[in-house]
């Protein structure tokens, strides 16, 4: 519990500057989401769904004013959000939330 609790501070500790963490840091360089969707529950549909809205440029780009009372930019959070309910271990949520954090 407490590897998980400092995993979610390392991941949030300014949130709007690049990881300060080397753990974090190598997991945002290495990790591939569409890789492996063995670890997905879905599939890795939800990975897909988002990594093509990324590759596609259709995301807010970072540094910029996020709201949920803008509905494509809660949509957004939500894909997001999916990808980190559809992992089955807490490293694949982990190594996903560094790597679309950095990217």
């Amino acid at each position: 519990l407490a590897k998980r609790q400092q995993d979610v501070n390392h991941l949030l500790w300014k949130v709007y500057d690049h990881l300060h963490f080397d753990d974090l840091k190598g997991y945002a360089e290495s990790f591939d989401p569409e890789a492996d969707v063995s670890q997905y529950k879905d599939g890795g549909d939800a990975v897909h769904h988002l990594a093509k809205e990324y590759k596609d440029h259709r995301l807010l780009e970072q540094h910029h004013w996020f709201s949920l009372f803008n509905e494509r930019q809660r949509e957004e959070a939500l894909m997001l959000f999916d990808v980190f309910m559809q992992c089955k271990t807490w490293d694949c949520a982990v190594h996903n939330a560094a790597y679309w954090r950095e990217h």
